[in-house]
């Protein structure tokens, strides 16, 4: 009967550790969850900052591009119009023009060159967030994993209280 006894006594001393274990495991898992939760908000408030804002450089970006460009194209134009309309004293005068024109063009250049460099850190932009969802995503599978891993502990733990009741029953029949 002692042994009986010691067996349902260290039963129930396994019982409270696996329900203790279970209930901290239950607590890391909603606090996870909880953190993982704001962490996915941060992160698609970043990612809709971050798109707006690439949205908001893109078309500032295009309109100042095209407005130099309209700019230097009517600009090139009148230019080109009045060389082409110069008399031979002028050729000094022409030259000068010309020298101007292809300022103008450099100019042109380098804008273009800088759009197309924003253009490539925004792409780089556009990878960063990719990346970023695929971690929230990888996330949400460990937080999957981690509520099987409780379904598996809780279904242990009702096994060991149905072991219980049978040992009792059996003490009590004795």
């Amino acid at each position: 009967r002692e042994q009986l006894q010691a067996r349902e006594l260290q039963s129930q001393q396994e019982q409270l550790v696996w329900k203790q274990e279970l209930d901290r495991k239950v607590s890391d898992e909603q606090a996870t969850r909880r953190e993982n939760q704001q962490l996915q908000e941060l992160r698609h408030e970043e990612s809709l900052r971050a798109e707006k804002q690439l949205q908001e450089n893109e078309a500032r970006l295009v309109q100042e591009y095209s407005q130099k460009l309209s700019s230097y194209e009517s600009q090139c134009k009148n230019l080109k119009d009045e060389v082409l309309n110069m008399s031979s004293r002028q050729d000094q005068e022409r030259r000068d023009w010309r020298k101007q024109l292809d300022e103008e063009r450099g100019r042109a250049c380098e804008l273009k060159d800088k759009l197309d460099a924003e253009t490539a850190a925004n792409r780089s932009k556009d990878q960063i967030l990719e990346r970023s969802k695929a971690t929230m995503e990888a996330e949400r599978r460990k937080a999957e994993d981690l509520q099987v891993e409780v379904s598996r502990l809780e279904q242990q733990l009702e096994d060991q209280e149905t072991c219980m009741r049978g040992l009792r029953e059996q003490l009590q029949a004795r």
